[in-house]
């Protein structure tokens, strides 16, 4: 079972001291280090001039020292006499025709026929020159991929191609991204180009697919080369949950185990389970790695207090986590992390967070040795690109509204898995769709029997209302009968204007009105977007007690068939979202709910639970019958109701026996 490792550069720091840095390494419980991400210029010194016995010494060390070692394929950040020579690697801006410089990492196109030959030539070299390595326990492709857009030729080309490869015909892809709107119809593939700042969003969103699908490709080639090269141990790659450049679901499929960056300082907490539930879901049944968390916080100076990275990591491994990797281990005098902290400072000097490696390790072991089984979830929330890319000034912010659920989830102590519009819903009780605006007709058709025939279904604002062409379709809101109503109005944008003034020039407050709720729900208001929904056999949950609509419904609930579906036509506050999902959850049988206080979080294992506490303060959670303890730094109270997590702290209980 592979627990801790640490990101090390050894090209960055003289060969006399990696010894006594692996040494501390494993007296301090890291097991594994991932190298050569960023290490192309020292690796290739020009075109084919390899320089490589320094990796290989490398590697001998950390088999002597008894450490494990992911290899990465440096193409995050080509050298730059690459980019000096050939030029055309570069992304070219839409906007002002320039290429980036060439002296940034992620700069290069992932289409460009140049940059793929580059790439194909270093990772064949390294996988035949390092493929005899034992201790090399897996690859990394790249490092965080998902170039910025790139207008080059050679991009415009292959656009055209996958255009016409998709639509077949002009007519059809004229009709897809509203052709005639600002005249724009395209009367040959080649005026056809990729997007740019103020394209209609029909294009807009053509060109973030096509961008997805380049990344994708180019992640293929390089999984391709060192396949061929025999390389026969797992190749991953490490994303990011909440990067909106790639598909997720299209990547995954490309590797044969995901990894991501679990930056804790980049969440909510609720965020962060939602984040591990994703990244879990991508590849179900097959184990997930995180190859990045922050020593501190990521981007500043900031302390983390001690105890946070342990219940951090323990968080992860209860979520399903095998590998818990930290960036980096020794601080970076220069470059542009320079600011970011490692294990050891600018000197090579231990920091504190050294000295917490030893308890994370033991924890881990701790959860481990409980050999807890995988749980099997009954809720699903649908997670799309799709919708993260079209989100913006019109309608909401995907993310934060996902959000805002996966925090409704975790209050009620559930867990749930992510699903794509094209996975099976049979095994589900409880489907959310939340911001999932653009869907295609297929999915449509899933959501339609999964409700028909028992399933309930808690969707928001705008559902289904446009096709993955970004278009809003014509025909009734919502596009399902299963909701009983119609949506009369809709206002999906944040509002501070003044509109009985004579011009949209004072911003006031957000027009937020009042809901009062028929069906035992607690009273809310809106806070930026809301729908007027005219129930047509559904039953009332909500109603606008003022604003312009003063008595008409917000959110409703319609049984269909053999299942239940609900529709939240308004932004509401933290109780009332609370509220409305276990109203859900109750429908679909699903629980048994808790309430956990905040910043805690309760995670389900068969039997058994796991509870982490994520704040400076002691937290009490009462469970829905007695437990026993198992292990971790909280207690059971005596009637065995309730654990007692002081801060930073976390317990695993099982059910206590008769």
């Amino acid at each position: 079972m592979h627990r801790l490792a640490v990101a090390w550069y050894p090209e960055q720091k003289s060969p006399e001291h990696w010894g006594q840095d692996l040494a501390v390494m494993r007296e301090h419980g890291i097991a594994t280090v991932r190298i050569l991400e960023f290490a192309w210029s020292r690796l290739e010194r020009a075109e084919g001039v390899f320089t490589l016995d320094w990796v290989h010494d490398a590697l001998r060390l950390a088999r002597d020292h008894g450490l494990s070692v992911i290899l990465c394929t440096p193409s995050a950040a080509p050298p730059r006499w690459l980019s000096r020579e050939k030029p055309e690697i570069l992304c070219l801006d839409g906007n002002n025709g320039q290429r980036r410089t060439g002296d940034q990492r992620r700069c290069n196109c992932p289409t460009s026929t140049a940059y793929r030959q580059a790439c194909e030539r270093i990772t064949a070299r390294l996988a035949s020159e390092f493929a005899g390595y034992d201790h090399v326990i897996a690859w990394q492709i790249d490092n965080e991929l998902g170039a910025e857009p790139c207008h080059c030729e050679e991009c415009q080309v292959a656009f055209q191609a996958a255009m016409r490869a998709r639509f077949g015909t002009l007519d059809a892809l004229n009709a897809a991204v509203g052709g005639p709107f600002w005249s724009q119809d395209c009367w040959d593939w080649s005026q056809l180009r990729l997007a740019v700042a103020g394209s209609g969003p029909g294009f807009v969103h053509l060109a973030q697919r096509f961008w997805s699908d380049q990344t994708v490709d180019f992640l293929a080639a390089q999984v391709g080369t060192l396949k061929r090269q025999g390389i026969r141990v797992p190749i991953t790659t490490n994303v990011n949950a909440d990067f909106p450049r790639v598909d997720l679901w299209a990547l995954a499929r490309t590797v044969d185990l995901v990894s991501w960056d679990a930056y804790d300082d980049g969440y909510t907490l609720a965020g962060l389970c939602h984040a591990h539930h994703l990244i879990r879901s991508l590849k179900p049944g097959v184990p997930y790695w995180s190859l990045e968390n922050g020593i501190n916080a990521v981007g500043k100076m900031l302390q983390s207090p001690p105890g946070f990275n342990r219940v951090h990591a323990v968080l992860g491994r209860a979520m399903g986590q095998e590998m818990h990797a930290y960036w980096r281990w020794e601080s970076c005098p220069y470059g542009h992390e320079q600011d970011l902290q490692g294990f050891l400072d600018y000197g090579g000097r231990p920091r504190a967070k050294l000295k917490e490696l030893p308890a994370i390790d033991r924890a881990l072991q701790d959860l481990d040795a409980l050999d807890l089984p995988t749980p099997i979830q009954r809720i699903a929330v649908l997670h799309s690109w799709d919708n993260y890319w079209a989100t913006g000034a019109y309608f909401g912010h995907y993310l934060k509204e996902v959000d805002e659920v996966a925090q409704a989830l975790v209050d009620a102590g559930l867990g749930w898995d992510c699903v794509s519009g094209d996975q099976d819903l049979s095994g589900y009780d409880l489907v959310i769709a939340v911001g999932h605006v653009l869907v295609d007709d297929a999915t449509l058709d899933a959501v339609q029997r999964f409700v028909a025939r028992g399933g309930v279904l808690l969707a928001t604002r705008l559902a289904f209302a446009k096709d993955l062409s970004n278009a809003y379709r014509t025909g009734a809101r919502p596009a399902l009968p299963v909701f009983g109503l119609a949506v009369a109005e809709s206002q999906t944008a944040g509002d501070a204007h003044a509109l009985d003034r004579s011009c949209w020039r004072d911003p006031l407050a957000q027009r937020i009105w009042r809901l009062t709720s028929q069906a035992g729900l607690p009273d809310t208001e809106t806070h930026g977007w809301f729908e007027v929904l005219k129930p047509d056999g559904a039953e009332v949950l909500w109603r606008y007690v003022d604003g312009y609509f003063a008595g008409e419904a917000a959110a409703c609930r319609h049984r269909h068939h053999q299942g239940q579906a609900f529709y939240l036509g308004a932004a509401v506050d933290r109780q009332a979202m609370s509220a409305v999902v276990r109203l859900a959850v109750e429908a679909a049988g699903v629980g048994p709910v808790v309430d956990v206080p905040h910043g805690a979080v309760l995670i389900r294992r068969g039997p058994a639970w796991v509870a982490t506490n994520h704040t400076g303060q002691e937290q009490t959670l009462t469970l829905p019958a007695p437990v026993q303890r198992l292990t971790g730094e909280g207690r059971v109270t005596e009637d065995g109701r309730s654990v007692i997590l002081p801060a930073y702290g976390w317990i695993a209980v099982q059910t206590r026996l008769a």
